[in-house]
């Protein structure tokens, strides 16, 4: 595993840095002025200036760039444009929540979905597959935003039985911090869990027709041994990449979720700095996202190392 680690370090170098550049162009070759927008349209132009200089702005774009990487490879992100506050700062005191909703949604997703396409596998064409399938294909159909509000309509406004919005740190009260993250999670989740669901299924279908497998069932062992010894670990390689991918796309998801119900987290951050166009925080924001798929990427890597030996040699 350290081997594999080792071999992908330069190139998760270079995935970051392509990220930052890429993140860099896109924020100031984005038309309209970030200083203009925070100062407002009756700013004096000597302002506009002053300010330009103190954020570096008039410098060539190259300059702008390694003044900046610089500063992130001293975990400093700059200053918010709006607010003035360090970036690094901001992020951090958002990301809490955003943590919270994250790993939550996906430790949810994970254990929901899993069962999910392994039993609509094993009972291919029959009851619990076709119940299976057309659940995860509502869960395909219904936008999480939509998903969300009759969510709250029912199960906050009519029943009462969970609270609307906000959010509660699991540190303070973890009964009450639940409470808080179960109709967010669910909102967020809800797609991956039926597009995950739909993954597992197709790869035990597929891992069902192998060699190895009708030799296994040859040999007389029993059904569920077949399927928890040697079809599950095979058939779980290319779930493995999904979920990573989905974990990092979690992050974007967050952003209407965290809206929805009023989760102070880097969604609502996010939202707030692209609406007043405070582009040092939302090359922070983006910046943090690029390296969650990194880190992402690198962790499914590992799981596929451990799920299948052949593949630490290639």
């Amino acid at each position: 595993m350290l081997a594999i680690v080792i071999r992908r370090i330069p190139e998760l170098i270079l995935t970051f840095l392509l990220a930052s550049i890429l993140i860099f162009l896109l924020m100031h070759l984005a038309p309209g002025d970030p200083v203009q927008s925070a100062l407002g349209a009756q700013a004096q132009p000597e302002t506009v200036a002053t300010m330009r200089h103190e954020y570096g702005l008039d410098r060539p774009l190259p300059i702008q760039y390694l003044a900046w990487l610089g500063g992130v490879a001293r975990a400093d992100l700059g200053r918010s444009i709006l607010t003035r506050e360090p970036v690094t700062t901001m992020l951090l005191d958002r990301a809490g929540p955003t943590a919270a909703l994250a790993l939550s949604s996906l430790v949810f997703f994970v254990v929901l979905s899993i069962p999910i396409g392994v039993v609509a596998a094993r009972f291919r064409g029959r009851l619990p597959d076709r119940l299976a399938m057309v659940l995860t294909s509502l869960g395909l159909g219904i936008p999480n935003f939509l998903f969300g509000i009759l969510l709250i309509s029912w199960f906050s406004i009519r029943l009462g039985w969970l609270p609307i919005s906000g959010y509660v740190s699991p540190l303070e009260d973890p009964v009450d911090a639940i409470r808080h993250l179960i109709l967010p999670v669910i909102t967020l989740t809800t797609f991956y869990v039926a597009l995950t669901s739909r993954l597992v299924r197709a790869s035990m279908i597929e891992v069902g027709r192998a060699d190895f497998v009708r030799t296994a069932r040859a040999k007389g062992l029993p059904e569920r041994t077949v399927q928890n010894r040697h079809m599950f670990r095979v058939g779980l390689i290319p779930v493995v990449t999904s979920i990573a991918i989905s974990a990092a796309y979690l992050l974007g998801g967050a952003i209407i979720v965290e809206e929805i119900f009023a989760i102070p987290g880097l969604g609502r951050l996010l939202f707030t700095a692209v609406t007043n166009r405070d582009f040092p925080l939302i090359q922070g924001i983006a910046l943090v996202a690029s390296l969650v798929f990194i880190v992402s990427s690198l962790i499914a890597d590992l799981v596929i190392a451990w799920l299948d030996p052949r593949s630490r040699s290639e």
